[in-house]
């Protein structure tokens, strides 16, 4: 007999839930529910009020505790502005490197790392769909994970042109959970959000403040 627990049921459900682009409605009662428990709170803060993650795999590559400048899409962000080709050829580089070179697949996500991140879940299920079972992610097919890759890098650009095109509408993504630390607050999920307001000129964002550490 199999007991399926809370995170087992996420990742069962999750792909339905973004088949059906009902994620927007799931993450903004999410929101709400946090809200009303009095756990969180939502806030408007200086964009150079928020750090990066202080973990230790972005320890690894620099950034960890760092102004959201520092953090590594930020650079692609801006030079889509004037080569976009490029812009997406280096932000594909750059999720290679994490993936492979850093292994960022074997990292824990509590840790900073992709081990259950979207990015590997979806290499896996890629894998799967060619009837590939895949024992050991160092032996994963090259061609299958750039297909993927590719994939979650337009994805990512597709955002930050539709907050450029349209404006951030902080309705139609999760919210962006920060911890406070002294006179900031560090940054836990939204990072290519936050990079993407950055890179975009604006000065605020709309962060929900965790009362407790992770």
């Amino acid at each position: 007999m199999t007991i399926l627990t809370t995170k087992h049921l996420k990742q069962k459900i999750r792909p339905s839930l973004e088949k059906a682009h009902i994620l927007p409605l799931v993450h903004y009662v999410k929101a709400k529910y946090y809200r009303l428990l009095g756990n969180n709170r939502l806030i408007r803060v200086p964009l150079d009020h928020l750090r990066c993650q202080e973990k230790p795999f972005s320890e690894l590559q620099g950034f960890s505790g760092k102004p959201i400048a520092d953090f590594p899409p930020c650079q692609f962000l801006q030079l889509s502005l004037t080569d976009p080709k490029k812009a997406l050829d280096a932000f594909e580089q750059w999720l290679r490197k994490c993936l492979i070179d850093y292994k960022a697949f074997q990292v824990p996500t509590a840790e900073g790392g992709w081990a259950n991140s979207v990015l590997v879940r979806d290499i896996l299920r890629a894998h799967q769909e060619q009837s590939i079972i895949l024992k050991d992610f160092e032996h994963a097919n090259p061609i299958l994970i750039d297909a993927v890759i590719s994939r979650h890098a337009k994805q990512y650009f597709s955002v930050f042109n539709s907050i450029k095109e349209n404006g951030y509408n902080k309705l139609l993504y999760p919210p962006i959970y920060c911890f406070p630390r002294g006179d900031h607050y560090v940054i836990e999920n939204g990072h290519h959000r936050v990079s993407s307001l950055w890179v975009l000129g604006h000065e605020q964002a709309y962060v929900m403040v965790m009362r407790d550490e992770p």
